[in-house]
């Protein structure tokens, strides 16, 4: 039975998804499995993974959905199908460098206080590598008042943690926030994670993802935060933080650039 177990959702990234799973197959730790779930993909992700089966058929286990059911569903399938303590996310058009799972293992076993562990991260488009994040090293409950105090695709969790909240939600609120959710979940649980404060991971990000996120997912996350504010016993005037989601959405190009460029900086 493999110690680390990776789960990662893939849909349409036959163009990203080799330099994907190079990157797990490439790590220095060896005691680790790969599941991954095909949601659904029109283009060819799914025989290229089938691929990757056949060359290394005890290390890779394949879930194929019929319909694309979306990254909630198919991460839940994920972690139903792992047969590892420790589980691992991994984006289908991302890249983990090749220290990333040793580094966050080490960390847990040296820290059995903490259920799970991210780390920071850079972000990368067709020219180069052009920004990265800043996480604080221990978050506490305060700190998802504005945003998510972790990055979600670099996450390793303690199995446990992870089943005690039932995994992903389910719902269509949910839809591009499950992570901000997910850990909000874990911490009114009374779990705790932390941030190792170097770079195990590279995420493939158009330098105006963001502004250019549908608006009906900014609801999502307007939504997702009140809830978890509730969860988190947080005071009411805190809740007018809730909405700054919208607000971003609405901000001319421009000023978003601006502000997001300063904060990346910190």
């Amino acid at each position: 039975m493999p110690e680390v177990s990776f789960i990662m959702g893939a849909y349409n990234c036959e163009c990203y998804i080799k330099e994907s799973m190079d990157s797990m197959l490439s790590q220095d730790f060896e005691d680790f499995e790969i599941v991954v779930c095909d949601d659904g993909s029109k283009d060819s992700t799914f025989e290229i993974l089938a691929r990757y089966k056949e060359k290394w058929p005890d290390k890779i286990v394949i879930i194929q959905n019929k319909d694309n059911k979306g990254l909630n569903a198919t991460l839940n399938s994920c972690i139903g199908a792992a047969r590892g303590e420790y589980l691992a996310r991994q984006d289908a058009d991302d890249m983990s460098c090749p220290n990333r799972i040793r580094m966050q293992l080490d960390f847990l076993q040296k820290n059995p206080e903490i259920d799970f562990v991210s780390s920071d991260m850079l972000f990368f488009d067709a020219g180069d590598t052009w920004g990265g994040t800043a996480v604080k090293e221990f978050p506490v409950a305060r700190d998802f008042l504005k945003s998510s105090p972790f990055c979600h695709a670099p996450t390793m969790f303690r199995r446990g943690c992870l089943i005690s909240v039932n995994g992903y939600l389910e719902k269509k609120r949910l839809l591009r926030v499950e992570d901000y959710d997910l850990f909000s979940r874990l911490y009114a649980a009374g779990f705790v994670g932390a941030n190792i404060k170097k770079p195990l991971y590279s995420m493939r990000d158009g330098r105006e993802a963001e502004q250019r996120r549908a608006y009906k997912f900014r609801v999502n996350a307007a939504v997702a935060r009140l809830v978890a504010y509730s969860s988190l016993n947080f005071p009411f005037y805190l809740y007018p933080y809730a909405f700054r989601p919208l607000i971003v959405g609405a901000l001319p190009k421009p000023v978003y650039r601006f502000l997001r460029g300063k904060r990346l900086a910190r």
